[in-house]
């Protein structure tokens, strides 16, 4: 008996090759527009002026606070002044929030009255010192920091005084 020498094959069908080169195709065309999508989003962030939405984030914070604060003495017309936080020296920006907003971290609920002063480091930046009234804190106010932002290198506190017609600083 007689066998026929079988011819192995050496390479590629035309078919599997049109096939390979197609998938290629989609998978670089798919990577490439992944490139360009991933470039025109970082294009954006950078444009995006993050420091002056932080910027606008305090400064409204901080506006907020003043237009909910209530008053902090006898006088309901004295809604903010300046007074020495408990357990301090000097004099900072005081002010009574009823009831304080999320960013003062308290474990009573529902959320008490705060008493915020508002305190400038050069080392920590923009601050919030405040406490809960020593009444639901067992008798004692214990002061907390609320950072509000680290890059305030300055703080210049203005207001218009009606009776002098003249802005104080």
């Amino acid at each position: 008996m007689r066998l026929r020498p079988t011819r192995g094959r050496a390479g590629l069908t035309f078919l599997e090759l049109l096939l390979a080169v197609s998938v290629s195709g989609l998978i670089l065309a798919a990577s490439s527009q992944m490139l360009f999508s991933m470039a025109h989003f970082w294009q954006e962030v950078e444009l995006e002026p993050r420091f002056a939405h932080h910027v606008d984030g305090v400064s409204s914070f901080i506006q907020y606070c003043f237009d909910e604060s209530e008053g902090i003495s006898r006088d309901p017309a004295r809604r903010y002044g300046w007074d020495t936080p408990p357990g301090t020296s000097g004099r900072l920006f005081h002010f009574r929030l009823d009831p304080a907003p999320p960013v003062f971290f308290t474990e009573i609920l529902p959320p008490p009255p705060v008493d915020a002063w508002l305190v400038f480091d050069e080392d920590q930046g923009l601050s919030l010192l405040w406490h809960a009234p020593a009444v639901l804190t067992e008798g004692k106010a214990k002061l907390c920091r609320t950072r509000l932002s680290a890059w305030v290198e300055d703080v210049e506190i203005g207001y218009f005084d009606p009776e002098r017609n003249l802005w104080e600083y």
